[in-house]
């Protein structure tokens, strides 16, 4: 929400699309970032993740709503702001009916690969096994 005024003032002096354009570029690098993530991540990996995305909504919203309304006439405005919302509240709605089947294959596949590692074949499941049951929780150890 900081960063909409900044953009509006740059709207007045850089084309709308080179603003979405870079608005794109930072989701890019921003999914790439976030595709590092694991279990051995530090809370400023995270944070980072979590707060470019949020400057991307500054520089996709502001400039795709002003080149919508920028060659319309200021009596066809009223309609034209109930398609933009009807559209993305459309996208919106697709969007989160397509995710759970793209998740539940992505569980599955997952949930494969961990399956085929569970076997007392496996070394470095057995050693695992052996260290998680050789010692006692830390919440024992402090009675």
């Amino acid at each position: 929400m900081l960063l909409m005024p900044m953009i509006g003032y740059l709207i007045t002096h850089y084309d709308a699309r080179k603003l979405i354009a870079f608005g794109f570029l930072i989701i890019g690098v921003a999914t790439l970032r976030m595709m590092r993530f694991n279990f051995g991540s530090r809370f400023s990996d995270d944070d980072v993740g979590a707060r470019v995305p949020g400057v991307r909504i500054a520089f996709l919203f502001v400039p795709i709503n002003t080149a919508a309304y920028a060659y319309l006439p200021r009596e066809k405005s009223n309609a034209a702001s109930g398609l933009i919302n009807l559209s993305r509240n459309i996208g919106a709605s697709v969007g989160i009916s397509l995710s759970p089947p793209c998740w539940r294959g992505a569980r599955k596949f997952h949930q494969s690969v961990l399956i085929s590692h569970l076997s007392a074949y496996d070394g470095r499941f057995m050693n695992t096994v052996r260290a998680l049951t050789s010692t006692s929780p830390p919440w024992v150890r402090m009675r």
